[in-house]
């Protein structure tokens, strides 16, 4: 047999904007995504796919350690959302609402980060016979993350 030629695109388009309300931080963005794999002898299956990400997130200072984070990804209306262009059955839209109070100090010369929150997720597949696939969490979390680093 001779050789296959295995091909796989990949872009990503992302946008953000930034302006201050008052002390919020106000941020939305965008990001869109689109992969697709063939080859020359159709060995490999075929991959199209479209990931489209519209969200707004936005932080607060409460003091010079504190920030309060609040993020948004998918709308009433304009959905975060995974196409696949080859298999449509797999279509779905999905909601993603996180909160979260992020507090950074320095322990004994690391930079320590601790980070309690709520995240809410939600996805919904297009086709209805696959509802059983449908997603729905609510996670509350605390996370302690730890600098490898020494702060100098």
């Amino acid at each position: 047999g001779g050789s296959n030629q295995i091909r796989l695109w990949t872009t990503v388009l992302r946008s953000s904007y930034r302006w201050h309300v008052g002390p919020v931080e106000v941020s939305p963005r965008y990001k869109l995504m689109l992969r697709k794999r063939d080859d020359d002898d159709g060995r490999v299956h075929p991959l199209s796919e479209l990931y489209s990400y519209p969200m707004v997130l936005a932080r607060y200072g409460l003091t010079e350690r504190t920030v309060f984070k609040v993020g948004i990804q998918g709308f009433p209306g304009l959905p975060s959302l995974y196409r696949n262009l080859e298999e449509d059955e797999q279509d779905f839209d999905t909601r993603n609402y996180l909160f979260m109070l992020s507090n950074r100090y320095d322990y004994s010369g690391y930079d320590m980060a601790m980070n309690a929150g709520y995240e809410v997720s939600r996805r919904r597949m297009n086709d209805r016979r696959r509802e059983i696939e449908d997603v729905d969490y609510e996670l509350f979390f605390i996370r302690m993350v730890v600098g490898l680093e020494p702060v100098l």
